[in-house]
């Protein structure tokens, strides 16, 4: 399984998840609610989505099931976990952000599916 790959800029609150492996070539879709949808260009498939202004308790990403592939996307009740479990490493990020560290964090998908079940 591809790696899920979660990315999150502080200073911009922008919240950028990968759960295909990106593309060279990239095409960006703006949906509703601030959320750009990620696409390979070539096949039309999505590769990962972008929400700006992103902060704790934020849950747009149960709100995506029409502009993504179902088979990509986690089922609704784990993608609420997931919020959950990203907004715990926001938290965690804000911990070392005065030690002027950049945080990061990727693990695969099934990981960590079963780890918020």
């Amino acid at each position: 399984m591809t790696p899920l790959k979660i990315f999150y800029e502080p200073d911009t609150e922008l919240l950028t998840l990968f759960w295909q492996a990106p593309s060279v070539e990239q095409l960006c879709q703006e949906l509703e609610d601030d959320m750009v949808l990620i696409q390979d260009e070539a096949t039309g498939q999505s590769l990962g989505l972008e929400m700006w202004a992103y902060q704790i308790g934020d849950r747009r990403l149960l709100t995506v099931e029409e502009a993504v592939e179902p088979n990509l996307l986690p089922d609704r009740s784990i993608r609420l976990r997931l919020c959950e479990a990203i907004d715990d490493l926001i938290r965690s990020s804000q911990k070392v952000d005065d030690l002027g560290l950049e945080f990061h964090y990727h693990q695969s998908a099934k990981t960590l599916v079963d780890a918020v079940l």
